[in-house]
């Protein structure tokens, strides 16, 4: 669905080509890697889900095909299940960045954010029952953070606390739930 700031940095680390037309969830980790030369002889920089091997460093991606900006990227009604399943079945606004300009949105600076479940590879069991602390390092090849570390016990992420926040449906007056998992970012851990 998202990635959620929730007190992060004071900007990101900019927007950078998705040239190889990934589309993530929001919340994945991501690196940067040149795609070559091009014509005037600069390098072609892109991002990418990170991938054993890559080293510092390391970015969460914010551009999400559904839910993204969760404020402002679809209208705010919602069907009274929406959030609870996990579903996005608000009308959409526009397209995410990714699918508009070809550009990704990647966080570099350390803080809290938070990430929705559909961006992670842990079962929502497992991260209920996490205790704040626990390390975070990401599946190679999708960027999917999940519970556990790299080598030598580096962590890209912690744990701060599994959240599920409530909204009030304008339609019909329910209470529909959004569950996320608040962590610590701290971009700069080693190899995946």
């Amino acid at each position: 669905m998202a990635l959620l700031m929730v007190q992060e940095g004071v900007q990101p680390a900019g927007q950078y080509d998705n040239l190889d037309g990934y589309a993530p969830a929001g919340g994945e980790v991501y690196v940067l890697y040149s795609k070559g030369v091009d014509a005037g002889g600069f390098q072609v920089v892109a991002a990418r889900p990170a991938v054993t091997g890559d080293a510092n460093a390391f970015y969460l991606v914010d551009d999400g095909l559904t839910g993204y900006g969760v404020l402002f990227g679809n209208t705010v009604t919602r069907t009274a299940t929406g959030f609870a399943s996990g579903a996005d079945n608000g009308a959409r606004l526009g397209p995410s960045t990714h699918a508009a300009s070809g550009k990704l949105t990647l966080w570099d600076k350390p803080g809290l954010y938070a990430v929705t479940l559909d961006a992670l590879k842990d079962s929502e069991a497992s991260l209920k029952a996490a205790l704040p602390g626990a390390a975070l390092t990401c599946e190679s090849g999708t960027g999917k953070l999940k519970l556990g570390t790299m080598g030598a016990g580096a962590a890209l992420a912690s744990v701060v606390a599994f959240k599920v926040d409530e909204a009030l449906v304008t339609t019909g007056g329910s209470v529909t739930k959004h569950k996320k998992l608040v962590i610590n970012f701290s971009g700069n851990a080693g190899t995946v």
